[in-house]
């Protein structure tokens, strides 16, 4: 949903599995709203790429822009 809320996981560099706060912006991309504490490339405000996994966690795939 466009503009919620949402749970976003990646992995870390020592395999390390966090969740990051994002918002949704349609179409499987979304804005990430807090700092992670273990990945490393990706930042606040970064608009990522994710889908969701058979449980319906969301993963991330890929950076699609940089914050700046």
């Amino acid at each position: 949903m466009e503009g919620s809320k949402v749970k976003i996981a990646l992995e870390g560099p020592d395999g390390d599995v966090e969740t990051l706060w994002a918002d949704a912006l349609g179409g499987g991309l979304y804005a990430l709203d807090n700092l992670p504490w273990y990945a490393y490339g990706v930042s606040v405000e970064d608009v990522v790429e994710a889908t969701p996994e058979p449980s319906g966690e969301l993963w991330m795939r890929r950076v699609v822009r940089k914050s700046g």
